[in-house]
């Protein structure tokens, strides 16, 4: 959900709830996780709180803005599909468009709390792409997102690099549907999904 104010707009957004069936183990879990029994796993998601400040004038093609904001830790380590740590992140955020076509990007850093308790934080270089082709009741968007840390050395558990593009239709406009495929090209990232979202614009 985002609210707007003038050139300030506060967004809260996130996941639920996660649920994970345990079907492969590919190494051992982190200390203080639960070890793998075949048991389907489930926690609450990571909310999101951040805001955009627009530097711009909303008149015209072309726009700037600043998305700074944190990622609330899960309620602990136990369950083990998230970190019991608070992320910060904050990126720049540039967009152009002309008739039905728009391209935003936007570049940045984070800092995630990790679980090795000699190296507890890791700042990665975040990242985002999005082609928009907007015929009004239906559009069609390319999106491609993720996280790289820069730091020589093995990744971290729960802080891999991450990365996938999704490619999709939205249909409607006050009320939409959104229905994308997902596509990872990191080790940790979705090999194959698919993405499904509704929403209202009030």
């Amino acid at each position: 959900m985002t609210w707007t104010l003038g050139r300030v707009a506060l967004q809260v957004a996130g996941t639920t709830v996660r649920v994970f069936d345990d079907r492969q183990v590919y190494a051992e879990p982190a200390d203080f996780a639960a070890p793998p029994d075949g048991d389907r796993r489930t926690d609450a998601g990571v909310p999101r709180v951040s805001t955009v400040v627009r530097i711009t004038p909303a008149e015209g093609s072309t726009g700037l803005a600043l998305r700074f904001g944190v990622a609330l830790p899960t309620t602990d380590n136990y369950v083990g599909l998230d970190r019991d740590q608070t992320d910060f992140y904050s990126l720049v955020v540039g967009r152009i468009g002309r008739d039905a076509w728009s391209v935003s990007g936007e570049l940045g850093m984070g800092i995630y709390g990790t679980r090795d308790p000699v190296n507890e934080q890791v700042d990665p270089l975040l990242f985002g792409l999005r082609a928009t082709y907007d015929l009004g009741p239906v559009a069609a968007e390319l999106e491609l997102a993720g996280h790289h840390d820069t730091r020589a050395g093995p990744e971290f558990r729960g802080n891999e690099d991450l990365g996938e593009g999704r490619l999709g239709l939205r249909f409607g406009e006050d009320r939409w549907l959104s229905v994308a495929v997902v596509r990872g090209w990191t080790p940790t990232s979705p090999d194959l999904g698919l993405r499904v979202r509704v929403g209202r614009r009030f």
